[in-house]
């Protein structure tokens, strides 16, 4: 049976609390407090207080102290969230660009109109895994009879964003790690090997990706259980 958005769940177990709120203290079923379940106990990330830098870190901070209790106080809706997750991507993508657009000597200095395309690619790549993930976030919570609908898809996956930067950190000091030891081994040519094999450069690339990939799956994992049977303002 659909879930109504406004219908108020335990976020423990999920079970319908709208005609108990003012007859018991707990969950029938799993002895969850139902203060614990109050929609007005989601006061949000601090992005969600208003979008900007400031807030932005504070955010981060957060989630890489206590992604749990982050998630757990997540106020569900789509707008900042979206907006999160955008941010992000577009930042994600601007870090892979200006490395590889600074790059040392073999950089993209000298062909900006490659940087330009490298950057839109990275949006697009990295908009077209999330899509996934939220598709992925509807469709395994409609098959577990969860209510993670795509108003909460987006707000997980625009918190969990921060992981698409993890691989653009690591990417960015791949490359510029390859471009220098290529200076390195032509300043040493007499040397018999070459500090960094250029055949590794696409092994290390990807791995890194892998790495902030997988921050972004398990901050998706958490927010996805955290969120599994959120309530939400009756404003939203």
């Amino acid at each position: 049976m659909p879930m109504s958005p406004q219908q108020v769940l335990c976020e423990e177990c999920g079970y319908d609390l709208d005609a108990l709120r003012d007859a018991a203290e707990a969950c029938p079923e799993c002895g969850e407090p139902l203060s614990a379940s109050a929609p007005e106990r989601r006061t949000g990330s601090p992005w969600q207080s208003g979008a900007g830098i400031r807030t932005w870190m504070r955010t981060l901070r957060r989630l890489l102290a206590s992604p749990r209790t982050l998630f757990r106080e997540l106020r569900i809706e789509a707008r900042l969230s979206r907006r999160l997750l955008i941010t992000n991507i577009t930042l994600a993508s601007l870090i892979c660009t200006g490395a590889i657009l600074a790059g040392g000597p073999y950089g993209l200095a000298a062909r900006p109109t490659y940087a330009v395309e490298f950057f839109l690619i990275g949006i697009a790549l990295l908009g077209f895994l999330s899509g996934i993930e939220i598709f992925g976030i509807r469709f395994f919570g409609r098959r577990r009879g969860w209510r993670t609908d795509l108003v909460i898809a987006t707000t997980v996956c625009g918190h969990a964003s921060y992981g698409w930067l993890v691989s653009a950190v690591l990417i960015a000091f791949v490359w510029q790690w390859q471009q220098w030891c290529r200076v390195l081994d032509q300043w040493a040519s007499g040397w018999d090997s070459p500090v960094l094999p250029s055949q590794l450069t696409p092994f290390l690339l990807g791995l890194a990706f892998f790495v902030g990939m997988i921050v972004f799956e398990t901050y998706v994992y958490l927010g996805f259980r955290a969120c599994r049977f959120a309530n939400r303002d009756a404003s939203e």
